[in-house]
């Protein structure tokens, strides 16, 4: 339908318009950042979603720290509690059973005496007195009426009627062992209080017979200890009474007789104590009691609104632990198998694990959904980081490789921070991870785009520590002081006392952002300040005991190693000064007007100066071939061809690449050598093959009298090109005049940008135009005119004389 079914030619051309201004925006997307820097973009913005949530969350809660509201538990956990464990165990250990072992030499012994007082009577019938001396030496008291009941049984002679009075008597002495060994009182060894238990049983041990048998259970209340009053008498009264009433007597002062003799005035007991039985089944006993739990419920309170205490901390970091655990386990259901069979036996129970099914199906989501939230924030920082970095450059790129290594660098260093809040849950320690990523980043990068990337790894590591603004600003205020400080390291203590005013700030910043909190003081300087400000100085440190290892791995010299190599003493220099000392001299002059130059403009004036100083180190090979190192005469270049000067000329860059090489030069001095006449013309001896060509002979181009280059990629080595242009020229003239020098350093500087050599470097117009004007102050300094001082009447008479 007409006009919007009517393709004219206009609209084709607004749509193909439309699409070109697309295309154009992704080639100048592209054409900013790159191919290679967008990959390592995107591989960067993935590797730390990753980092800000690899690992588990700890719980950042801490002994000391203040909670504005209760905590209160949200699933079911259980807590050991060891005082109510303890007090169990004790009570298992003090009911277990003491055990006691039969003395059975003590048996033996009073058996023996008791059956030999009866062979005794019978061996001295006749003769009582000697009976009666003879049972005291056996230790038998006897009492009349029990010697005149032991002579009346030995005197019996009927054989048959003597056996049986015999054996009367020797089941009473059994029946009276049995009774020490079975009866009522037990007489048993004394305890000591540490081994007394409460048990209302006793185990005695016979060790005459064997296994179970040997052991038998009785009441406490049956044994005797020994050291008791009386206790022996007690015993053997009860023993004493298996005898016929008129041996009674005699026989229990026997047996208490034997049973005296202890050290300490106790009796010998019948069962001793055994120690190693008894404690051994006491720490049995209290081994099987099992751990005491306190079970809290969901929504029972954990923590008071508060300082939290060592206690409630104890709650807290158990509750999280369970409440993990339940997200993991509670989530997932049981087989169909034995859901349905739950249903079945218990359905409240299968109810109950349905609704806490979909309850921690819903945590887990919600957690998922913070994590991507987590992810997606933390990839939006190394896009949006390269996007701001890439508007507006229009020098040379950035090395790739280089590019690499500072990524993988930063993201080791995210990696560290998230591992330090893991496994310590102390986000302070994260501040001295940046503060380390900082002092890395202050030292290789000395200008340029390295706040923004610092101020990128801030919001990374804040992700990562799961904390908020407070904790972010004092990233920022930490690593911008190590950024301001560190950017010119001229002495090996600065980057430790720069890392020492970091430490203050990390304590101030942190304390501040922690009384913002609602903190308490004392918690916010042990907890917070005082781990931030000591990681932030060991920062500090490891980055000056390793900045050797920095250059090397980076490639660049800092102000601290660049100022030893400006040394004279260096071997190149010495060596530069002895075979080629107008080179030298040279040299020296272009170095101080690149410095100055640098400066000017906000650059490197250090590095400038020492790239100046070694920029012609290739003339060494062959110094007399170039003007500066000429005495007055005839030039060497007389003799040869213009096209063979303009190799011997062009070799000097080559031959200063592969000395740099020999003797160490620093990677960073090299594109000095390399880049300091970039492809300029070789004016002199293109205009001398022009001149010496005939009529006939193909034309001379001026590409066959043009350096090899490269151009100059960095600021620095386009300033010493052109400083090294300047003073040459300057040089030359032979009335150097401000005005002429101001012309000729014009000309110079107009001459190498039309000739495109300043096209791959950054340096703006604004820039350009300070650079000549520091050039031309400069050399006016040095080539200044000096005031003619009139000659004496005298000498000029002599000089008349003479000349006469």
């Amino acid at each position: 339908m007409w006009p919007f079914g009517k393709h004219s030619a206009r609209r084709k051309e607004i749509r193909r318009s439309k699409t070109e201004r697309g295309f154009a925006w992704h080639q100048r997307l592209f054409s900013r950042v790159g191919a290679v820097p967008a990959a390592i973009t995107v591989g960067s913005a993935i590797t730390a979603a990753l980092l800000v949530n690899a690992g588990p969350d700890p719980l950042n809660l801490h002994v000391g720290q203040t909670v504005p509201r209760a905590v209160v538990s949200r699933v079911e956990f259980r807590v050991g509690n060891e005082a109510r464990t303890i007090e169990m165990r004790l009570r298992a250990r003090d009911n277990t059973p003491n055990y006691y072992e039969l003395d059975v030499s003590l048996l033996n012994d009073i058996r023996g005496r008791l059956t030999n007082a009866l062979q005794l009577a019978k061996a001295h019938l006749d003769d009582p007195a000697r009976f009666q001396d003879e049972a005291r030496r056996s230790r038998l008291i006897l009492d009349d009426e029990g010697r005149q009941e032991l002579l009346r049984i030995a005197r019996l002679t009927d054989p048959a009627e003597w056996q049986r009075a015999a054996d009367r008597f020797q089941s009473a002495v059994e029946e009276a062992v049995y009774r020490l060994a079975e009866g009522s009182p037990l007489l048993v060894e004394p305890l000591d209080p540490a081994n007394r238990r409460t048990a209302a049983n006793a185990i005695l041990i016979d060790p005459r017979g064997g296994g179970d048998s040997a052991q038998r259970v009785v009441p406490v209340s049956r044994l005797l200890p020994a050291n008791q009053p009386e206790a022996a008498e007690t015993v053997a009264a009860a023993a004493a009474a298996a005898f016929r009433q008129a041996l009674q007597p005699s026989m229990r002062a026997s047996i208490a007789e034997t049973l005296r003799g202890e050290a300490d005035g106790s009796a010998r007991p019948i069962y001793r104590f055994a120690a190693e039985k008894s404690n051994h089944a006491a720490q049995e006993a209290a081994a099987a009691v099992p751990i005491q739990y306190d079970v809290y419920p969901p929504g029972r309170q954990v923590a008071d609104a508060g300082v939290i205490t060592e206690e409630e901390h104890r709650l807290l970091r158990r509750e999280h632990e369970s409440y993990v655990q339940w997200l993991h386990t509670a989530s997932r259901l049981p087989p169909p198998e034995e859901l349905e069979r739950l249903r079945q036996v218990d359905p409240r129970g299968y109810e109950r694990l349905l609704a806490d099914q979909q309850e921690a199906a819903r945590a887990l989501s919600a957690r998922r959904w913070q994590i991507a939230g987590y992810g997606v924030l933390a990839m939006l920082v190394p896009v949006g980081l390269t996007y701001y970095l890439s508007r507006g450059r229009t020098g040379p790129r950035v090395d790739p490789s280089q590019q690499l290594l500072t990524a993988v660098v930063l993201l080791l260093v995210l990696a560290v921070a998230r591992l330090a809040y893991v496994t310590t849950a102390r986000p302070p320690y994260a501040i001295g991870v940046q503060a380390f990523a900082a002092a890395l980043l202050g030292v290789v990068y000395t200008r340029g785009s390295v706040s923004a990337v610092t101020g990128g790894l801030a919001p990374l590591i804040t992700l990562a520590a799961r904390q908020g603004l407070g904790y972010f600003i004092s990233l920022l205020a930490v690593s911008m002081t190590l950024l301001f400080g560190l950017r010119e390291v001229r002495s090996r203590g600065k980057i430790v006392a720069v890392g020492l005013g970091a430490s203050l700030v990390a304590l101030l910043s942190t304390t501040a952002a922690a009384l913002v909190d609602a903190q308490t003081l004392r918690f916010a300087l042990v907890h917070q300040a005082l781990p931030a400000a000591l990681t932030t100085l060991a920062a500090a440190v490891v980055i000056e005991g390793i900045l050797p290892g920095i250059e090397r791995l980076f490639k660049i010299s800092t102000s601290v190693s660049l100022l030893e190599w400006c040394d004279a003493s260096k071997p190149l220099l010495r060596l530069l000064a002895t075979e080629a000392p107008g080179t030298y001299n040279h040299s020296l002059v272009v170095g101080t007007l690149a410095e100055a130059a640098a400066e000017a403009i906000g650059s490197r004036g250090l590095l400038a100066r020492t790239g100046a100083y070694y920029h012609d180190i290739g003339k060494i090979n062959k110094p007399e071939y170039f003007a500066e190192n000429q005495a007055v005469g005839a030039s060497p270049h007389d003799r040869l061809s213009p096209a063979m000067s303009h190799l011997v000329i062009i070799g000097h860059v080559k031959d200063g690449i592969e000395m740099a090489k020999e003797y160490g030069l620093p990677a960073s001095l090299h594109p000095f050598i390399a880049e300091h006449h970039g492809t300029t013309v070789i004016e002199y001896f293109y205009h001398a093959a022009n001149r010496l060509r005939k009529p006939g002979d193909p034309e001379v181009t001026d590409l066959q009298f043009r350096y090899p280059g490269l151009k100059p990629q960095s600021r620095e080595t386009a300033i010493v090109m052109l400083a090294d242009g300047a003073e040459g020229a300057v040089r030359s003239l032979a009335e150097p005049t401000p005005a002429r020098i101001e012309d000729t350093v014009a000309k110079i500087v107009e001459r190498r940008l039309t000739d495109g050599q300043l096209d791959e470097c950054d340096l703006t117009f604004r820039e350009l135009a300070l650079i000549q004007r520091s050039l031309v102050k400069s050399l006016c300094a040095i080539y200044h005119s000096r005031v003619s001082y009139p000659e004496r009447e005298e000498e000029k008479k002599g000089a008349a004389a003479r000349a006469s």
